[in-house]
């Protein structure tokens, strides 16, 4: 499979570069979203090693950018004309495109910038780093600074040294959804205690900037929205204190989050959070336990999940929880050890759904856009992995369009794929949809033209598509989820295409699961029947054949699940009948004809030209 590095380009044609990988051809390709400035918004998808501030540990170092040369800012490898305000600098005027960082000093403060979109700076690398050397007695520490950004594509990350050459990762701003502001400020602690050693004596900081496209010469590859940074800080480590990064619901303790899932799909479902130990003490009796409600009534408390020793970080999983009844669940993760001087980070709250028929892995919060990659010139589709839990009849993909003008008046229609010994096979698709200004900005539900049967452990891939033209069609993305699951396919190719990045922005489409979902004859009453002449441009009509006397009506639904037509036409007696329909009024597309009586419902396509 191609591995698509995601990005945020805002230009048309970018260059193309391959590498050989794992015996495969690696493409390098982005997809595309607006540039456009958007009111900055928060978001809740919060770094990994973002946690509250802690109000215990003493103060082994601190710069506010008071003074200026504590710091040293350089850049290197620029080719072709440096842009404007293009590197690290420090005061306390915003030079970038967000807006000014809101920290305790409020005074000056340390911004990243690499120029304007049509005049980037190319090639290069910013450093800040402190200039002399931070004086250590104990390697229980963490590094603490606030900042603000808006990732667009940028490569941010955090570096520490104990000699002032040889540098270690110890974080970076990767799990950030792109082209959404984070919260500002957003407060950053990382624990150093198992990246630096006990012999240590000297510290270097280290903020590091460039593109995560350094082999390409397009300006949108280099460009940044902005970074800045205030009240860096080293500080001691609390003796005891656990923090839970994150907790959600897993059904049959699998490794993709749920956040609404039909009843009929309904299996035990696992809460699983990652616990980071960020004191100086190892942590024993260590444990992640989950408490249910429905309102205000309890419904489930998981027996807590333990494990003897936490020394850094380890993932919890509890016991299984299966629910009966469709209804909004709230739940409350809670991790515990023996001692915790701050236990005000110990808990995460949620809350998912179980539905009649729909199931999303996305949360139903639009927090970006996507149209298409940057090599796309035919066809562009992207959209999630959802495995199946029970055996069901797929029958529909909702798909969330954005708030996009340009939308209207283009195509989308949305398909299924299923995982057939290691490849995807296309199993159903939806018409194609002209967007009107109805659908825009709305999640729209297309129905299959067939139902497509679905088993326990198959795994579906559900996509939206476009026909990619001049301005392709956009649809909404939420929150970040590991790049394993959001696949897509390019220029009308078979062959799936994934991001190499390691979170990426889940797309906002669903299905509907329906048993009862089933376009073929039902033989308990209706013999046969059919549409004649289909497809037509005005009259039709419905034959068919009762094997019993039976009550009859017809309901004709469009592509997107609106009713346009509904007949009650009372008692039928056993033997043939004809219902005559007039679809001359309707806009030419297809639309769902179903025939009901006491015993049956049968469902046609009906093609109006």
């Amino acid at each position: 499979m191609k591995k698509i590095y995601l990005s945020i380009m805002c230009i048309a044609s970018l260059s193309v570069a391959t590498a050989q990988k794992n015996e495969s051809v690696s493409k390098k390709e982005s997809f595309q979203t607006e540039i456009k400035t958007i009111k900055e918004t928060t978001t809740t998808n919060a770094k990994d090693n973002a946690s509250v501030e802690k109000a215990i540990g003493d103060t082994v170092w601190a710069s506010d950018f008071t003074n200026p040369s504590q710091w040293l800012a350089a850049t290197s490898g620029l080719t072709g004309v440096a842009g404007v305000n293009s590197g690290w600098n420090i005061n306390s005027t915003v030079e970038s495109e967000i807006s000014k960082i809101v920290s305790t000093s409020k005074g000056n403060f340390a911004e990243l910038y690499n120029g304007p979109f049509t005049a980037t700076s190319k090639g290069v690398t910013h450093t800040l780093t402190t200039v002399s050397p931070i004086v250590l007695t104990s390697n229980k520490i963490s590094l603490r600074f606030k900042q603000y950004v808006r990732l667009f594509n940028d490569s941010q990350e955090f570096e520490v040294s104990t000699d002032g050459t040889t540098w270690t990762k110890v974080g970076d701003n990767s799990n950030y959804t792109v082209n959404v502001a984070i919260p500002n400020p957003t407060n950053v602690s990382i624990n150093l205690s198992n990246v630096i050693s006990n012999s240590a004596t000297t510290l270097y900081v280290r903020f590091k900037w460039t593109s995560r496209f350094p082999t390409m010469t397009e300006d949108g590859a280099w460009f940044t929205y902005g970074w800045m940074i205030d009240d860096v800080s080293i500080v001691g480590l609390a003796d005891n204190d656990l923090t839970l990064l994150n907790a959600g619901v897993y059904p049959n303790d699998g490794d993709i989050a749920v956040y609404e899932l039909p009843l009929s799909q309904v299996v035990p479902l696992n809460f699983k959070g990652k616990i980071v130990n960020n004191g100086k003490v190892n942590q024993t009796n260590v444990s992640l336990s989950a408490a249910v409600t429905v309102g205000a009534t309890a419904t489930f408390t998981a027996i807590p999940s333990t494990v003897n020793v936490i020394v850094d970080t380890i993932s919890f999983s509890t016991a299984g929880f299966t629910p009966t009844a469709v209804a909004i669940y709230n739940f409350t993760a809670t991790a515990t050890g023996l001692t915790d001087d701050i236990s005000s980070d110990n808990v995460k709250k949620g809350s998912f759904k179980i539905t009649p028929k729909n199931y999303a892995v996305h949360n139903g919060v639009p927090l970006g856009t996507i149209g298409s990659f940057t090599s796309s010139t035919s066809s562009f589709k992207i959209g999630n992995i959802m495995p199946i839990y029970a055996t069901d009849l797929v029958d529909a993909v909702s798909i969330r369009l954005a708030n996009t003008a340009t939308n209207v008046g283009q195509e989308f229609y949305g398909e299924v794929w299923k995982l057939v010994d290691g490849m995807f096979e296309l199993a159903g698709a939806t018409a194609a949809v002209t967007i009107t200004t109805g659908l825009n900005n709305k999640t729209n539900k297309l129905f299959l033209a067939t139902p497509i049967a679905v088993s326990a452990e198959d795994t579906l891939l559900v996509v939206a598509c476009n026909n990619v033209g001049t301005t392709p069609v956009r649809f909404a993305t939420a929150q970040n989820v590991s790049s394993d699951y959001v696949l897509g396919f390019n220029n009308g190719s078979s062959e799936v295409t994934f991001y190499s990045n390691d979170f990426v922005p889940a797309i906002m489409v669903s299905i509907d699961l329906d048993k009862t979902a089933s376009i073929k004859e039902a033989a308990l009453n209706v013999s046969s029947s059919k549409i004649s002449p289909n497809p037509t441009s005005g009259a039709t009509e419905i034959n068919f054949t009762l094997a019993n006397s039976s009550k009859v009506s017809v309901k004709i639904v469009d592509i997107t699940g609106k009713t346009v037509y509904t007949s009650n036409e009372g008692d039928k007696n056993a033997g043939s009948h004809t219902i005559s329909l007039d679809a001359s009024t309707y806009n030419s597309g297809l639309y769902y004809v179903t025939l009901t009586t006491n015993e049956s419902q049968i469902t046609h396509k009906l093609v109006r030209k």
